[in-house]
């Protein structure tokens, strides 16, 4: 199904939106949220450490000190 309604390039374009997400103006609520649907419509299954560092790498510099590293 996901051949007939998708694009060739959907899961890659979600593994760069996953690869590249940012907080930015959004509460860290939000930005988790956003986070988990998109490794759930990727399938993405990893790691625990890997997703933790890159959940880490999107966070915003204040709150990324806050939660001591």
């Amino acid at each position: 199904m996901d051949k007939r309604f998708l694009p060739a390039t959907y899961k890659q374009e979600l593994y760069l939106k996953i690869t590249s997400l940012q907080q930015g103006s959004i509460k860290v609520e939000e930005y988790i949220k956003e986070l988990e649907q998109l490794q759930i419509r990727c399938s993405l299954r990893e790691e625990s450490k890997w997703t933790i560092v890159g959940f880490l790498k999107g966070l915003n510099p204040p709150i990324l000190d806050k939660v001591g590293l």
